[in-house]
């Protein structure tokens, strides 16, 4: 999509997160994309009976479809992922809760499969699993056929 960034609105950087705080994670909301980075959108939503305020949706929160089709002023569909009312921050997903991997289910030994997301310096790759942030594949753990080609 557009990484045009036009100036964000004023008084929506002082979001109302409140509004959001007893969402369900069942609930869906249509929101308006503001602008987009390399690394998330801010969503413009509306609350029943409040003001509008914003929220981050990250890149991992993002259909693949969206990442590359989205441009400031595309209405979205998202889920309330966490509010933090000491941040006054809104976070955002577009993805459905089954897909999510909880870390109460991860063991030690376990195969998962992943989605190299980024580089981080020299010190290896984010990947994605599916949980609620990506982890750290350290290059040290990559040599000839380690990873396995599970596909």
């Amino acid at each position: 999509g557009s990484l045009d960034r036009p100036r964000p609105e004023r008084g929506l950087g002082q979001a109302r997160v409140t509004s959001f705080i007893d969402a369900s994670p069942e609930d869906w909301f249509t929101g308006e994309v503001v602008w987009m980075t390399a690394r998330a959108a801010i969503i413009k939503m509306f609350p029943s009976g409040g003001a509008p305020c914003q929220g981050s949706l990250g890149v991992l929160d993002m259909t693949e479809d969206f990442f590359y089709d989205a441009e400031p002023g595309g209405l979205v569909r998202v889920r309330v992922k966490s509010v933090d009312l000491k941040k006054n921050a809104l976070r955002l997903t577009m993805k459905e809760e089954s897909e999510y991997i909880s870390a109460e289910d991860l063991e030690a030994g376990q195969t998962v499969a992943a989605t190299l997301t980024g580089r981080h310096g020299r010190r290896g790759f984010y990947a994605d699993i599916g949980a609620d942030r990506p982890g750290l594949l350290p290059f040290s753990e990559l040599c000839e056929g380690f990873p396995e080609d599970v596909s």
